[in-house]
């Protein structure tokens, strides 16, 4: 009987999973408020009512698809972190080549965010707290290079931070909107000169 559970667990996952990577795709395409659960359930083979069997509400799906699509790239933004100082201001670089490989993922995120844009909204606190975060882990790594010597300590962490954090923002749109004007080159290009000025 505990074999047969596991299977039946193991479906549930792989169907979560469909589900979501479908709805990314056409929430991508279309926005979420242009796509209906109907949309999703057709491009996965299955009914409306199974989708909200595994999400509940649409809303819930949104924030699944969001959550998701955040996983994918943490790991890149954590990697960078985690080095500290200006380490960890030159892996943007590689954060910046790895996301031009995903080109979805990043329009996946501009569509989400102009779609949050007001209080009240499904997942507006959602990118509120998200970019909150973002900014106190890039002040933190600056602080870092502050406590080595390696960055200006006249500096201010939060401010360049959340300059850093408006870049990362807007390289993301400009790509979105514009594909050629590659996004690897646009980072490569603002890191070089941040690096230059924040050096100690």
């Amino acid at each position: 009987m505990a074999g047969v559970k596991g299977q039946v667990q193991r479906r549930g996952v792989e169907r979560r999973h469909q589900i979501v990577q479908a709805a990314l795709e056409l929430f991508t395409k279309r926005g979420a408020r242009g796509t209906s659960i109907a949309d999703v359930a057709d491009r996965v083979g299955i009914s409306a009512p199974a989708v909200l069997h595994h999400f509940g509400t649409k809303d819930d799906l949104l924030m699944a698809v969001i959550q998701e699509r955040d996983r994918r790239v943490a790991i890149e933004f954590t990697d960078l972190v985690s080095a500290g100082g200006l380490a960890g201001l030159r892996r943007l670089v590689d954060m910046g080549e790895a996301l031009a490989q995903e080109r979805g993922l990043m329009a996946a995120y501009v569509v989400f965010l102009a779609e949050n844009l007001h209080e009240g909204d499904v997942a507006h606190q959602y990118f509120v707290d998200r970019t909150y975060v973002m900014k106190d882990f890039l002040a933190g790594l600056l602080r870092e290079g502050q406590k080595t010597g390696e960055v200006r300590t006249d500096i201010d962490a939060e401010t360049k931070a959340g300059e850093i954090t408006a870049f990362l923002h807007g390289a993301a749109m400009q790509w979105a909107i514009d594909p050629s004007i590659g996004l690897a080159e646009l980072y490569r290009s603002y890191v070089d000169t941040l690096v230059r000025d924040l050096a100690a």
